[in-house]
């Protein structure tokens, strides 16, 4: 992000001079803003998404199909972006602060310190700098990202239930083969039996 933004002519200068002034550590400059930015951007992504399809269910009776399920992620991941704008713009500057220098206030402070700073001497505006662009990428990833977890997650759920189905009717099937052949299954006379019925039935026929 230092070579974006002109700090270092590219990214060889800025890993010699990254490490020259702070050692490994620099290189994890605005590591807790990034976390700080990226977690509950993918939370309030996944919040909406649920959110937007439940409504969508509500309203049209069914749910949504690729297209419009892609559309619902889209602007879920659109929201989100906009919400967490403010820490995105806190990391930026965080990051592409110049090694060497003292701390300002607008970088320093932590997270909300340096938010509260900037909308003090710049407005609140200031905080929401970039928006458009983080919209016009976090929108269609938030979009591709949803959409493929929503696939395949009705894949494997389907699957799994394909998967308890055939066992369910495999155990049935057994149990009524089981069943049906103690019910149907002929008793055997013993030698003994078989011996006296004949004699019992040739003396019926003599007499």
């Amino acid at each position: 992000q230092r070579v974006q933004a002109d700090l270092y002519p590219n990214a060889m200068v800025a890993v010699k001079e990254t490490f020259k002034a702070n050692g490994v550590l620099g290189f994890y400059k605005g590591a807790a803003a990034t976390v700080s930015r990226d977690v509950p951007w993918n939370a309030l992504s996944f919040l909406f998404h649920g959110a937007a399809k439940g409504k969508f269910a509500a309203i049209k009776g069914r749910a949504p199909n690729d297209r419009e399920n892609l559309a619902l992620a889209s602007a879920a991941g659109m929201i989100a972006a906009v919400i967490m704008t403010p820490v995105d713009v806190v990391k930026t500057r965080i990051m592409t602060q110049r090694l060497g220098e003292a701390a300002s206030a607008k970088a320093s402070g932590g997270i909300v310190g340096a938010i509260r700073s900037i909308a003090r001497e710049e407005g609140v505006r200031a905080l929401f700098k970039g928006t458009v662009p983080r919209v016009m990428y976090l929108a269609p990833l938030a979009g591709i990202t949803l959409s493929v977890y929503e696939a395949v997650s009705q894949y494997m759920l389907r699957s799994r239930n394909a998967k308890s189905a055939a066992i369910l009717n495999r155990k049935r099937n057994l149990s009524y083969l089981r069943d049906n052949s103690l019910v149907e299954k002929p008793l055997r006379p013993s030698s003994g039996s078989h011996v006296r019925t004949t004699a019992t039935a040739s003396r019926t026929l003599l007499c």
